[in-house]
Order: structure tokens, then sequence, then C-alpha cells
């Protein structure tokens, strides 16, 4: 039974939304330079229902785990229970050291992670099929074969992981102006050699 709260916030949204005309097109937010905006924010100004309806939508959404992409909570539920908390702390610092300002830096960040734990599950795996905890190695059909997945898997997680780094530093990264002032100009990888006509 819903409490009294999430009863209240579903009649404030459903009047608002009664409201609507039938027409209203979904806004989108086109720009999030500065900081997040917050659900709530994000829900008032895509679907016009007013800001006290999509406040109380966005709490229910947050109740929900629905706002996985702002509060970390997606990326905590790819991993290992046990890891969840290691996730935040890592998804934290790659926030601060990125400056990650955007839902998709922070939908990198989430990839990368992702990649990430799924690299070193997959190499704890591949270890444990190669020897046992004395050290000793035995192989079947069976054991070589799941060796190889696991390779193939820890391979594909690496450049998953490294090409969404790659891809934040690169957005990150500001763009360079260029003025070059000749008739001709022959550019190559640093050097640069100019030809005046």
């Amino acid at each position: 039974m819903p409490d009294t709260n999430s009863l209240k916030c579903m009649q404030i949204t459903f009047i608002s939304m009664k409201s609507l005309p039938n027409n209203t097109p979904q806004d989108q937010i086109t720009k999030m330079d500065s900081s997040l905006p917050g659900l709530g924010e994000i829900l008032d100004a895509s679907s016009g229902i007013g800001k006290e309806a999509a406040q109380c939508m966005a709490e229910q959404f947050q109740k929900a785990g629905m706002d996985g992409v702002a509060n970390g909570s997606f990326v905590e539920n790819t991993v290992h229970r046990n890891q969840s908390k290691y996730v935040k702390i890592l998804r934290q610092r790659l926030i601060v050291e990125y400056h990650a300002q955007t839902m998709s830096e922070r939908m990198l960040i989430d990839l990368a992670i992702n990649a990430y734990f799924r690299s070193l599950h997959s190499a704890m795996i591949y270890n444990g099929f190669t020897m046992d905890e004395k050290g000793n190695t035995s192989f079947s059909q069976l054991r070589i074969n799941m060796i190889k997945e696991l390779g193939k898997n820890i391979e594909l997680a690496n450049r998953q992981f490294l090409s969404t780094l790659a891809t934040l530093r690169e957005i990150k990264r500001p763009p360079i102006n260029i003025k070059v002032h000749s008739n001709q100009a022959f550019v190559a990888e640093n050097q640069q050699f100019n030809k005046n006509a």
C-alpha cells in the first residue's frame, strides 16, 4: 500500500497531466553545461506538468531507482553486490577527475567502470582455470575452451574500457583553433611546411 506522500504525489501528477493539452510537445533538455539539473527540473521542463507535479514524479522515480544515471544505481547493479560500494567510490572519483557535468559524460564513466569490473572478474576466473590453489596446472578440452572464451572476454572488456576513456578524454579536450595566413600550407604530424606564393 503506497504511503500518504506517494498518494498525494500521484494525485498532483494526475491532475497536472489532465490539464495538459493533447498536443503538448515533449521538449528536451539540450544544455547541461554548468551542472546537472535534478530529475524534477528535467521533468518540469520536458513535460509541462508543472513544478510540483514534476517534483513528485521525480521523487517516485528516485524511489524506484529510475534515476540511475544521475545517482549511479544503474552501474552499481551491473556488478556483484559486494563490489557496489567500490563502484560508487570509483565513480565519484572519475566524475571529479573528468569534471563530468553532463549525462553523456556520466554514462561514459559508467561504461568504463562496467568494462573495468568485467575485465577483473573475467581475469579472476581465467586464473582459476589455468591453475589450482597449489599452482598446479591440468588441462582438459573443456578447460581449454573456457580459457579461450575468457581470454576473448578479457580482451573485449579491456578494449571497451580503453576506448570509453579515450572518448571521454576527447570530449573533455578543448578545441584547437588554427589560423594559417598563407596561400598554401602543407601540414604533417608534428611538422608544418608553409609555401608562400
